[in-house]
């Protein structure tokens, strides 16, 4: 017979800065998303990635993006 794994119960314990995670991920959440912002745009000028309108894909990837964006463009304007 299988053992039965151990159940874990997880509590919220108030900290001395945060009194709750949600509170701490307030907190944290601009310098996170600055953090992130700076490294797409480190990614970009590198060459990582790439922007096609609008698009940000893989270098690989820009032919099929070009394609997509010419399907929409014409898609808006009424042509097949």
């Amino acid at each position: 017979m299988a053992r039965k794994p151990h159940e874990f119960k997880i509590t919220e314990v108030p900290g001395d800065k945060y009194k709750s995670l949600k509170e701490a991920w307030k907190a944290v959440l601009p310098a996170l998303a600055q953090i992130l912002a700076d490294e797409v745009r480190l990614m970009l000028r590198e060459g990582s990635i790439v922007n096609v309108h609008g698009e940000i894909v893989s270098p690989e990837m820009v032919p099929e993006a070009e394609k997509r964006a010419a399907e929409l463009m014409a898609a808006e304007v009424g042509m097949p």
